[in-house]
C-alpha cells in the first residue's frame, strides 16, 4: 500500500501552468491536474466563458502554436509552459506577427498556485528575431534548440555569453556550455544536409552502362491566373527555400509548418519552381517537423521521468 500511495504522488500532482490569450497582453499562473482543468481556469481567468460554454475551445502551445490535446502529451509538459487559448474565431501568431500593446504585459498568479517565484513581466520584444525571446524559451525547454531555426540558433551563439547568462538566470560558464550545445546543433544540422545532398548525387550519377537519368524538370508548370493568390510565407523564409539546399534543416518549426500549410500553387508561383518540386519540399518540411515533435516529446518524456525520480 505504502509503494502504491509513493508512486502515485508525482503523478497525481498538479501542473505548474501560465495560460495566455490570442492578443499576450494577460498571463495567468495556474495549476492544473488535467488539460481540461487547465482549459476551464484558462477560459474563467481570460474571460472567454461569458463568450458561450457551448463554443469550440483549442489549446496551444504560445512558443510554436502546437495543439495541445493529448492529455499524455499534457501531463510530460514542464511546469510553467505557457499555454495560449483560443476560440473558434481566433488563431496562434507568432510573436512578431501578434499585435501585442506597447505597455507593460499584465502577469497575475492564481490564487492556488503555490511556490510560484514572480513572473518576468517584461515588454513583449517587436521581432521573434530579439534573442531575449529566444533565450526566454531555452529557459523554460532546452528542447526548444530542435525547433528553432538556424539563424535564431545563431543569434543566441553570437550573444556575449555574460548576458546569456543573465537573461537565463546561469553561470557565464554554463551559458557558454549551453552556446556551444547551440553550435553543435547548427553543425548537426549541416552533416544532415551534406548527407542528404550525396545521397541525392548518388542516386542521380548513372552506374556504367545505364543511361542519363532523367532530369527533373524546372519548368514551371502553367499557373490559374484566378486561383493563384500571393504567398502568404515572409520574405526570410522564401530565401531560405530559394538559395538554401535541403532548406527544411535551416527553418524553425513554426516556418516549416508554414511552408507544409502554403497551398501548392502560391508557393509555386513564389519560388518560380514545378510543381513536382513543390510537392517535394512540402513533404520533407513535414518529416523534418514530425522528426523534430518526435524528439521534443522524447526529451520532455525523459527530464518528467528523472524529476520524478528526484521526488520520490
Amino acid at each position: 500500500m505504502d509503494s502504491q500511495s509513493s508512486t502515485a504522488g508525482p503523478q497525481s500532482r498538479p501542473s505548474l501552468c501560465k495560460i495566455c490569450g490570442s492578443d499576450r497582453l494577460k498571463t495567468f499562473g495556474v495549476t492544473a491536474t488535467s488539460l481540461e482543468d487547465l482549459t476551464a481556469k484558462g477560459r474563467k481567468k481570460l474571460g472567454l466563458d461569458k463568450v458561450g460554454a457551448q463554443q469550440g475551445y483549442t489549446v496551444v502551445l504560445e512558443s510554436d502554436g502546437t495543439i495541445v490535446e493529448d492529455e499524455d502529451y499534457f501531463i510530460l509538459l514542464p511546469d510553467n509552459t505557457i499555454f495560449m487559448i483560443l476560440d473558434s474565431s481566433q488563431k496562434w501568431t507568432p510573436v512578431d506577427e501578434a499585435k501585442v500593446s506597447a505597455s507593460p504585459t499584465e502577469i497575475e498568479m492564481d490564487d492556488d498556485v503555490d511556490g510560484v517565484g514572480p513572473v518576468d513581466s517584461g515588454n513583449q520584444p517587436e521581432s521573434s528575431n530579439d534573442w531575449k525571446v529566444l533565450a526566454r524559451q531555452l529557459k523554460q525547454s532546452f528542447a526548444c534548440i530542435i525547433t528553432m531555426s538556424e539563424s535564431d540558433l545563431q543569434a543566441l551563439i553570437d550573444v556575449r555569453s555574460t548576458e546569456l547568462a543573465k537573461e537565463l538566470g546561469e553561470t557565464p560558464k554554463r551559458a557558454e556550455a549551453m552556446q556551444d550545445s547551440l553550435q553543435l546543433a547548427i553543425d548537426n544540422r549541416e552533416e544532415q544536409r551534406e548527407a542528404k545532398e550525396l545521397l541525392k548525387l548518388y542516386k542521380n550519377t548513372p552506374l556504367n552502362g545505364d543511361s542519363e537519368p532523367a532530369k527533373e524538370s524546372d519548368q514551371v508548370d502553367c499557373l490559374d491566373p484566378i486561383s493563384s493568390e500571393p504567398s502568404s510565407l515572409n520574405k526570410r523564409i522564401i530565401n531560405v527555400l530559394n538559395q538554401k539546399s535541403s532548406p527544411e534543416f535551416s527553418l524553425s518549426n513554426v516556418e516549416l509548418q508554414k511552408v507544409f500549410n502554403e497551398n501548392e500553387k502560391d508557393l509555386q508561383s513564389a519560388l518560380k519552381i514545378s510543381m513536382e518540386k513543390v510537392k517535394g519540399l512540402q513533404r520533407d518540411c513535414r518529416e523534418e517537423f514530425q522528426k523534430r515533435m518526435s524528439k521534443v516529446t522524447c526529451l520532455e518524456q525523459l527530464s518528467k521521468r528523472s524529476r520524478n525520480k528526484r521526488k520520490l
